[in-house]
């Protein structure tokens, strides 16, 4: 009987962590599968063409800064520099996080933050030069940067086509 009981509880348990999970993911699945409005069928597009055309570049040349995936380099233990640099990402992360892709989190909205990367783009603001200085493949092209220029362009002209 002891050993019924520890097993009914399992399957409890292991239903109930299941139910509990796929409900809690429904809601952003089905976002993602099945856009309903015309803004969410744009926000969506916008995704997809950033993963294949500006992620990459980001990935390179943004993420150490504006997303939980950084890669610290040697010299980050030293103290000072460590206190400098983990401010730096602190403050780039709070501006602009690219953590979960499209739409980013920060502190604009959609537009502004299309226009903000545009801005810094195009005047060479990003990636800063105390940034390149140490991780000179961090640079943009400017195949890159056009690249870049297009994608908030083509995003900016469908979140407009898209309001209400």
């Amino acid at each position: 009987m002891k050993n019924t009981g520890k097993w009914m509880t399992f399957f409890l348990t292991l239903s109930v962590s299941l139910v509990w999970a796929s409900d809690g993911h429904h809601t952003e699945k089905t976002l993602k599968e099945k856009p309903k409005s015309k803004w969410d069928r744009a926000v969506q597009s916008i995704g997809v063409d950033y993963q294949k055309n500006v992620e990459p570049i980001f990935k390179v040349s943004c993420f150490d800064c504006h997303s939980g995936f950084t890669s610290y380099p040697w010299y980050h233990s030293i103290p000072g520099i460590k206190g400098m640099m983990d401010g730096d990402v602190d403050k780039a992360k709070k501006n602009l996080d690219m953590s979960n892709g499209y739409p980013f989190k920060g502190n604009g909205n959609l537009e502004s933050d299309l226009k903000a990367i545009t801005y810094q783009v195009d005047k060479g603001k990003m990636p800063p030069l105390k940034y390149r200085v140490m991780h000179w493949k961090s640079g943009l092209t400017e195949k890159q940067k056009q690249a870049i220029e297009d994608w908030t362009g083509r995003s900016l002209d469908k979140l407009d086509q898209a309001e209400p």
